[in-house]
């Protein structure tokens, strides 16, 4: 399936749909034009039965998946503002994520560490701020413990010269390879 003329949501939305329906193998040999014509394969992917034992695609989830459960800090310059629905003062936006009753989530940080305010984000900017982390897990989590002065993964205080240097504890740099 060519799936060029499609946005990158609906090019997602497809992808995620042939993963977890039976559908017609004509559609293979489909050329999308338009996404006027992704909409109608989308609906007509909706429409097909779901794969026995297949659970629905969920993009967050799967970006939370493959990152390590750490406080990351975002230069905002490195976020695409206009398509982002909350709002942003300053120059860094801070964010956990955390596992809880095992279920992963990410959160915005507000505050100071040790009384943080935790807020949710819309799946959209949460999807924008976990694309950013992806790039480098590590450079985001040390950027966070830059501006705090502590590691970047759980908020501890640093006491040795080694883990200063990478901003991460000596238990915590080892889920980042240290």
């Amino acid at each position: 399936m060519n799936l060029a003329a499609a946005t990158e949501k609906q090019q997602a939305y497809i992808a995620a749909l042939l993963k977890e329906r039976e559908y017609d193998t004509r559609l293979d040999h489909i050329i999308i034009k338009s996404p006027a014509d992704a909409s109608k394969v989308i609906d007509i992917l909706k429409a097909a039965p779901k794969k026995a034992g297949v659970k629905p695609a969920n993009p967050l989830s799967e970006a939370l998946s493959m990152m390590p459960n750490a406080r990351y800090a975002i230069r905002t310059s490195d976020l695409v503002m206009d398509f982002m629905n909350e709002q942003i003062k300053g120059d860094l936006l801070f964010v956990e994520v955390a596992t809880f009753k095992g279920h992963k989530y990410l959160r915005r940080l507000h505050g100071a560490p040790g009384d943080f305010n935790r807020s949710k984000m819309s799946v959209q900017d949460s999807l924008a701020v976990l694309g950013v982390i992806a790039q480098n897990p590590y450079e985001h989590t040390k950027l966070f413990g830059q501006h705090y002065a502590c590691c970047g993964k759980c908020g501890a205080e640093l006491t040795d010269e080694k883990s200063r240097a990478l901003m991460l504890g000596p238990t915590c740099r080892k889920e980042f390879g240290f």
